[in-house]
């Protein structure tokens, strides 16, 4: 297998959460990227890491985001939906998230909205998009989950053909 390249990290902002973009090479899929980034609406976010694998027609993407990215970029999609910054932001292992926004917690969960962004469903108070990939993103999300530490992990399939391996 060829060695994995990152280039630089690209976005557009503009949407309701962060938006995610970059660039790999490689021969085979299999691989850690270290040093990639996320392109948020409150600036670059670190990615832990990013695992990839699988054959060049299939690439699993896996992203890890500390948790204090993750609450970042959550906190920041919240004040942006609903116009106030909220007073506290908690992650729950599995797909828990819960925010406290003037003096009301609303709890709810991580998921994927079926426009591959990840969102945070808080019931009656609606969804609220957290990360939603750049249009023409080589990544669609399929699944996230919260880690016991806090950290989330986000996976995706990448398009061979946007690397230009198909």
């Amino acid at each position: 297998p060829q060695p994995l390249r990152q280039d630089r990290p690209r976005g557009d902002g503009g949407a309701a959460g962060g938006e995610v973009g970059f660039g790999v090479q490689a021969a085979a899929g299999d691989g850690v990227i270290e040093g990639a980034a996320l392109d948020t609406t409150d600036g670059v976010v670190a990615v832990a890491g990013i695992r990839l694998l699988g054959p060049t027609s299939r690439i699993v993407a896996t992203l890890t985001l500390d948790p204090g990215a993750a609450i970042r970029v959550a906190r920041t999609a919240v004040a942006r939906r609903i116009g106030s910054e909220p007073t506290s932001v908690s992650l729950v292992a599995g797909s828990g998230i819960a925010v406290t926004v003037g003096g009301r917690t609303l709890s709810g969960r991580l998921l994927v909205g079926a426009d591959g962004s990840i969102v945070a469903d808080l019931g009656a108070a609606g969804r609220i998009a957290v990360v939603t990939p750049s249009p023409g993103s080589p990544i669609r999300f399929h699944d996230v989950a919260i880690e016991p530490d806090g950290s989330v992990v986000i996976q995706g399939i990448l398009d061979p053909s946007a690397l230009g391996l198909a």
